[in-house]
C-alpha cells in the first residue's frame, strides 16, 4: 500500500507510471486495483476494463469496453447514438481535430462511418488500418492525461489477446510525457501476452515501472486477517490455526474458510465455534472446490441462475440472464445470490450488471453442469444475445463465435466465425483471424459442408504465416 500510494503521488505530481500487479489466483490482485481507485478517486480520469477467460479470440476487447465506458454507451445502443456520442464527446475533447480520430475509433467500435471515410478505410492496407486507429486510440488518451490524471487498468490480462497488448504497449511512451497510470494485474504465466507486456516494460521503461509481485501472507499477517474475519468469541484458537494453516497464506481462501465454517454450523452460546476431527476433514482442499461446494449448497433456483449465469461470462448483463431463465422467482434468486456473495453488483446505469466474485466462483458454476448441458446453454445464451443486441451485432461477432461454437448451433458457428475472421483480417489480426478460420474449418467438416471447406482454406492460405505477429 506504501509503494501503491507513492505510485499515485507521482501521478498526481504530473509523472506517467507503470504499475505491474502479478500474482496467482485470489492473492489480492483485483483488490489492489481496486485499493488504487479509491486512493485516485476524483484526482484522476479512471479508464478500467478486464480480459475475459476466451479472451484470446476478442480483438482488443478489453479496449473495446474501455472507451464505451467512457462515452457512457449501453449495451446494444443503436449506431446512430454511438456515432452522436463520439462526435460529441470527441468534438469537446479534440475540437476541430476530431473528426479524423472519430472515424478511426468508430471503425474500432465496428461503427458505420461517413461514405467518404468509409471509402479511404477501404483504399487502406490492413496493416495501415490499424496502426490508424492505434494511433487514435492514442490520441484519445493523450489527450485526457493533457487536462488531468488518467488511470488506464486492467484485470486478468494473462488472457489479453495480442491486439490488446499492443494498444497497452502504444500508451507506455504516453507515461514519458503525461501524466498517464498504466496499471495491469496478471497471473505469472511466461507464455502469456502480459508476460510479453510485462518484459517490454521491464526492458523498455525501467524509470517508470513499479513492478509489485503479490506473494501469500506470511503466517503473523494471515493470524492478522483471520482476527479481523471473526474474533477469539465467535471461534476458538485451534479452529483458528488451522484455517490459517489450510489457507496456505492465501487471504480469499482463507476469508472462504471462515465463511464456510461458520456456515456450517456457527458458535455455541457458551464456548463459540470448535472445529472437530470429522469437520475438518469436511472442509474442501482448494479454493477451487470451497466454491464449487458453496454452490452445490445454493436452493435449486439460485443454483439453477448461478449456472446459467456461468455460461454468460463472468461479467453479465442482468437482462440477457433474466431473459435466459424466464423465472418468476428470478428476483428472489438474485437477490440470493448476491446475499450469499457469490455474484456482486457491478453497476446500475445505465443498465444493470453483475459479475463473479472471483473467476473461480464462474469456473465452479460451470463445472457442477454435464457438457451436454453446458452446450444447449451455450446455445441460448448466443440466441438471447442475438435477440438483446441486434442492433449491434457486429460488438459481438467474437463473443457470438465463441458460444455457438460450443454449442450444438454448427450453422449460426460457421457464420459468426467467418464474419469475425473477416474482422480480424480487416485490423490485421491475422494471427487471431487464422485461428477463427481453422476452428471455422472443423465446423465446416462437421458439417459436411465442402464449399465452406473449400472458401475458408483458401483464407487461411491466403493469410501465409498467420501464426506471427506482425511488427
Amino acid at each position: 500500500m506504501a509503494r501503491l500510494r507513492a505510485v499515485l503521488e507521482d501521478l498526481n505530481s504530473g509523472l506517467g507510471q507503470i504499475l505491474l500487479l502479478s500474482g496467482e489466483s485470489g492473492i489480492g490482485k483485483t483488490r489492489l486495483l481496486s485499493e488504487a481507485r479509491t486512493l485516485a478517486r476524483e484526482r484522476a480520469t479512471w479508464l478500467d476494463a478486464r480480459c475475459l477467460s476466451y479472451g484470446s479470440g476478442l480483438l482488443a476487447r478489453p479496449f473495446v469496453d474501455m472507451l464505451r465506458g467512457w462515452l457512457e454507451l449501453r449495451e446494444g445502443e443503436p449506431e446512430i447514438a454511438v456515432r452522436t456520442r463520439l462526435r460529441a464527446r470527441f468534438g469537446t475533447l479534440l475540437g476541430p481535430d476530431a473528426r479524423e480520430t472519430v472515424a478511426f475509433l468508430s471503425r474500432f467500435l465496428s461503427v458505420k462511418v461517413e461514405a467518404d471515410a468509409e471509402a479511404r478505410f477501404a483504399a487502406l492496407p490492413a496493416e495501415a488500418l490499424w496502426e490508424a486507429i492505434r494511433r487514435a486510440f492514442q490520441l484519445w488518451i493523450e489527450a485526457l492525461a493533457a487536462r488531468g490524471p488518467v488511470v488506464v487498468a486492467i484485470d486478468d490480462m494473462q488472457w489479453a489477446d495480442p491486439s490488446t497488448r499492443q494498444l497497452a504497449e502504444d500508451l507506455l511512451a504516453v507515461t514519458d510525457s503525461a501524466s498517464l497510470l498504466v496499471a495491469v494485474a496478471f497471473r505469472s504465466d511466461p507464455e502469456s501476452e502480459a508476460w510479453r507486456f510485462r518484459i517490454g516494460v521491464l526492458s523498455g521503461y525501467p524509470h517508470r515501472a513499479t513492478e509489485l509481485p503479490v506473494g501469500p501472507l506470511s503466517i503473523p499477517a494471515a493470524r492478522e486477517l483471520a482476527a479481523a474475519l471473526a474474533p477469539p468469541s465467535l471461534i476458538d484458537e485451534v479452529t483458528r490455526e488451522g484455517l490459517v494453516l489450510r489457507a496456505e497464506g492465501n487471504p480469499l481462501f482463507l476469508e472462504e474458510l471462515f465463511r464456510n465454517v461458520i456456515a456450517m454450523g456457527g458458535p455455541s452460546p457458551r464456548r463459540g465455534w470448535t472445529m472437530s476431527i470429522s469437520t475438518r476433514q469436511l472442509l474442501p482442499p482448494s479454493l477451487e472446490s470451497l466454491f464449487a461446494a458453496q454452490i452445490d449448497g445454493l436452493p435449486e433456483g439460485p443454483r439453477r441462475l448461478v449456472q446459467t449465469a456461468a455460461a454468460i461470462g463472468r461479467t453479465f448483463p442482468v437482462r440477457v440472464l433474466e431473459r435466459l431463465t424466464q423465472s418468476e422467482t428470478f428476483v428472489q434468486d438474485l437477490s440470493a445470490l448476491l446475499r450469499a456473495d457469490l455474484i456482486r453488483e457491478t453497476r446500475r446505469y445505465p443498465e444493470p450488471e453483475c459479475t463473479f466474485k472471483h473467476g473461480l466462483v464462474q469456473e465452479a458454476a460451470a463445472a457442477t453442469l454435464p457438457p451436454p448441458a453446458m452446450r444447449e446453454l451455450y446455445g441460448r445464451v448466443g440466441s438471447v444475445f442475438e435477440e438483446v443486441y441486434r442492433g449491434s451485432l457486429e460488438d459481438y461477432l467474437e463473443i457470438l463465435a465463441y458460444y455457438f461454437y460450443r454449442s450444438e448451433e454448427q450453422g449460426k458457428a460457421l457464420h459468426y466465425l467467418e464474419r469475425a475472421a473477416a474482422r480480424a483480417i480487416e485490423l490485421n489480426a491475422n494471427a487471431q483471424a487464422a485461428d477463427m478460420l481453422e476452428r471455422a474449418a472443423k465446423v465446416a467438416a462437421i458439417l459436411e459442408d465442402a464449399d465452406a471447406q473449400r472458401r475458408i482454406r483458401a483464407q487461411i492460405d491466403m493469410l501465409g504465416g498467420a501464426g506471427s505477429e506482425p511488427e
